[in-house]
């Protein structure tokens, strides 16, 4: 039930990391579980530690993507969801700061070609407007 929460409610501080909720659709689990690891990885919170690595590696895990599991998943799997420190494979503080980085200069970057029209092939300008239905269409895995 999603009911007790609206826009401008105060959230008791027991109650606030519990708050958010995130939700895809897809045509099949495959795809639902693509899109919901890509939300994951674009999904941003300034101030407070998130789980949302913790998530991904749930979704990574073979019994998860079969949908052959039950309440005892992440209780058997605590040993391949809880990383050692400094595990290959998992990102520093620094490392998620430069791929943010870099990824905010190239969505600037897309833009700007976006709103200018990018040259097409033949010399001639795209509309702007046709090059940004790519670029969400593209964005959407269509």
């Amino acid at each position: 039930n999603d009911c007790g929460v609206e826009s401008g409610s105060e959230v008791p501080r027991y109650y606030d990391p519990m708050i958010g909720k995130l939700a895809v659709w897809a045509g099949s689990r495959e795809a639902a579980i693509a899109r919901l690891k890509r939300a994951l990885f674009e999904t941003v919170v300034k101030g407070i530690t998130t789980n949302t690595g913790y998530l991904r590696r749930i979704l990574d895990l073979e019994e998860f993507r079969r949908g052959d599991y039950d309440t005892g998943l992440l209780a058997n799997a605590k040993d391949r969801l809880l990383p050692a420190e400094g595990k290959e494979g998992e990102l520093t503080p620094d490392q998620e700061l430069a791929i943010s980085a870099a990824a905010i200069f190239q969505l600037e970057r897309d833009e700007r070609v976006a709103l200018q029209g990018a040259p097409s092939t033949n010399g001639s300008a795209t509309s702007a407007w046709a090059t940004a239905g790519r670029m969400e269409a593209l964005r959407r895995g269509r």
